[in-house]
């Protein structure tokens, strides 16, 4: 993408500006709007230019006294040395036998109509500035300007009538872009979903004239990363064409995975190409990304009238167990305390995306989901907008009948990876992780669930596209069964904001894992049987009809756990399942209507999977692959079920190591807490209870 680059004198002196399409500047800053024109003299460089080094050349303006007695040769040394720093960049300075310089290097000058000439330039005979013509239309420059393209030509020709639409279709297309940050590929995309064919080739000027009013903003894909503690400058260009230079790409904020190249696009020698972003479309330093900002809709009287009330009456409608009300409530307190503050001018740094953060700290089974329809309610009743985000495709699909449901008066927006819901627009939108990386501050309540898991887990991508999907004053949920340890630690710091939900929905106490020593898997495969106590309890689950899911550790040796049980329990089915297993829907499904009665598995199915009546077998608990956040959620695999609530799970493990002590302490702790706040049934009274 390239750009050009321009200075304008206003009434408060010389400022800069960067345009897709220079026209609509023309038109915004010499044209009289209202009675009054914004600017008297336009001064356009005239050689396109990469957008990167635009955007660079936007921070290293300086004004100076002397530029209102500036002609055309004036200004053209002007950014011939303020492009200095960028020459070995650009093919400008090495296609010398394309054109004389003089040619093609050069500037051009347009004024106001009421503008005085240049009294010194007209001297030297160097006044070339051309008049903008008395008109309403934003495009009538006369013919030695420009030559003007057929559709620009019926708008002038239409005059002030047509003017006026220009400026409500690039509206309605900043609408459209409202929270979205996406390159100009996908933004072809999203009008051609929209059937504003006709509006394609003028989509640069749309994105031009709403930068102008402030409802869009544009970005180069890549540029260099800021400096910790300072803004970068251009000024020191020179570490673009060092070793140690760091640049970022604007979509996922990565600054490895870069490839160079010269690019016939822009006419740069060194443009670069994000790797790591690259299943969602390329980004080069020079691709075009447009934010598109959010503005937030007055409530209407209903609204209005039901966040008025009490939080407890709003709470009732939804049914939620003693457990879950409260934690509900914590989170609704704390985001109302975000926004008081926010309200209260307490955070006026407006540099800063001020938000909230909240952790949700629920056993596996508690019922997340139902204490989130709350959270979003609140979202809706003070005009804003939710997102729920799920690592997984599966998560998405299940929780959307479950938010029409609760919500069935608003459009609920499903986005992964080949959604036909791509463009979709509502309030509610849910979504997988990655396709946080196209929002850019659209959402007042973001909802992470499984914040532990894969792929967000870990991921500093996620991270940063989580981050700046959430407007100033928003508030992030985090939702887990096994928060990570450095959020555990903040909690037991008091230093983050939390709700606990140590109970599940049925308020019976979380089974406690029983330890049985027995040697590693390999061992069991290489003599071609389990150790006999291993055996027992196995046998124990299946006589009391449960399902037996088998947790290993690898891939490979699923085959053979499933040959070795299928021989001591013939008169079950055993089959096994992973992520390498194209079955593996299949195979669950048939395991949730007993089909299959044991299942071998990896931590592909440590989630996300709930099988009425399960007991869950943990071998090579002791493994490093194991760890203290799998031990659990594997673990919560058993009682879920009401009618089954006890379940039984066990750890085999040659070595009783610190994640299997961590896991046990980390359940055991959930019961005791849920006992000590009145949440288990009464049959769990002090004498009785033994699970904790």
């Amino acid at each position: 993408m390239q750009v050009r680059v321009y200075a304008v004198r206003s009434e408060n002196g010389w400022h800069t500006g960067m345009t897709l399409d220079w026209r609509v500047d023309a038109g915004y800053w010499l044209s009289e709007d209202g009675g009054k024109r914004r600017g008297m003299k336009l001064v356009v460089l005239q050689p396109a230019l990469p957008i990167f080094i635009g955007l660079a050349m936007l921070e290293d303006f300086i004004e100076n006294e002397e530029m209102d007695q500036w002609g055309k040769r004036g200004w053209t040394k002007y950014y011939r040395d303020a492009l200095h720093s960028y020459r070995e960049l650009l093919y400008l300075f090495t296609d010398s036998d394309r054109h004389g310089e003089e040619e093609w290097f050069t500037v051009m000058i347009l004024e106001a109509p009421d503008a005085e000439p240049n009294a010194q330039a007209v001297k030297e005979g160097r006044q070339e500035a051309y008049r903008v013509a008395e008109s309403p239309a934003v495009y009538r420059i006369e013919e030695k300007v420009t030559r003007r393209a057929p559709a620009l030509e019926r708008l002038s020709e239409a005059g002030g009538a047509l003017r006026g639409t220009l400026q409500a279709d690039a509206w309605q297309l900043a609408e459209a872009l409202q929270g979205r940050l996406v390159s100009d590929e996908e933004l072809v995309s999203l009008m051609e979903d929209k059937g504003w064919h006709g509006w394609i080739p003028l989509r640069h000027t749309f994105i031009q004239l709403g930068c102008l009013h402030g409802w869009l903003e544009v970005h180069a894909g890549i540029m260099p990363a800021e400096e910790e503690g300072k803004r970068w400058a251009s000024k020191a260009m020179s570490r673009w064409r060092t070793a140690s230079a760091v640049y970022r790409c604007n979509r996922c904020g990565s600054t490895e995975d870069m490839t160079v190249s010269a690019c016939a696009s822009c006419g740069s020698m060194e443009c670069r190409t994000c790797t790591h972003c690259l299943n969602l479309g390329r980004i080069r330093s020079c691709s075009l990304l447009v934010a598109g900002s959010s503005f937030r809709p007055p409530a209407s009287a209903s609204e209005r009238a039901a966040r008025e009330e009490e939080c407890g009456p709003r709470l009732a409608k939804w049914g939620l167990a003693p457990a879950q009300e409260a934690a509900s409530t914590d989170a609704l307190r704390y985001i109302a305390s975000v926004r008081r503050d926010i309200d209260g001018g307490r955070s006026i740094d407006s540099r800063q995306a001020v938000t909230g953060t909240f952790l949700l700290w629920a056993v596996t089974g508690a019922g997340k989901t139902e204490m989130i329809f709350p959270l979003i309610e609140d979202a809706l009743l003070h005009g804003g907008r939710a997102l729920v985000a799920t690592p997984r495709r599966d998560v998405v699909l299940e929780l959307k009948p479950r938010i029409e449901k609760a919500f069935p008066a608003e459009r609920v927006v499903t986005l992964y990876g080949g959604s036909p819901e791509r463009w979709g627009e509502g309030r509610i939108t849910l979504a997988t992780t990655h396709q946080l990386l196209r929002f850019d501050r659209a959402f007042d309540l973001v909802i992470i669930d499984e914040l532990d898991a894969f792929p967000y887990h870990n991921d500093p991508m996620l991270h940063r596209a989580a981050e700046r999907v959430c407007r100033r004053g928003g508030v992030f949920v985090f939702l887990s069964a096994t928060p990570p340890e450095v959020m555990q630690r903040q909690v037991r710091r008091g230093t983050l904001r939390h709700a606990r939900v140590p109970v599940r929905y049925h308020r019976h106490p979380l089974p406690v894992p029983a330890r049985v020593a027995m040697p590693a898997v390999a061992s069991c495969l290489a003599r071609g049987s389990f150790p006999g106590v291993l055996l027992r309890r196995m046998a124990e689950s299946v006589g009391r009809g449960a399902q037996v899911f088998i947790f290993i550790t690898r891939i490979r040796q699923v085959e053979g756990v499933v040959q070795l049980l299928q021989r001591q329990f013939p008169q079950v089915r055993v089959e096994g399942t992973s992520a390498a297993d194209a079955q593996r829907g299949d195979r669950v499904l048939r395991f949730r209507k007993r089909d299959i009665r044991m299942l071998v598995t990896t931590t592909i199915l440590e989630r996300g999977v709930t099988v009425p009546k399960s007991d869950v077998y943990i071998l090579d608990a002791d493994d490093k692959l194991f760890d203290e956040a799998s031990l659990v959620q594997m673990a919560g695999r058993a009682g879920r079920s009401k009618d089954d609530p006890a379940g039984t799970v066990v750890f085999g493990s040659r070595q009783w190591n610190r994640a299997q002590r961590r896991a046990v302490r980390q359940i055991r702790g959930m019961n005791r807490l849920a006992r000590r706040r009145g949440y288990l049934l009464p049959i769990y009274s002090e004498r009785s209870w033994r699970n904790g």
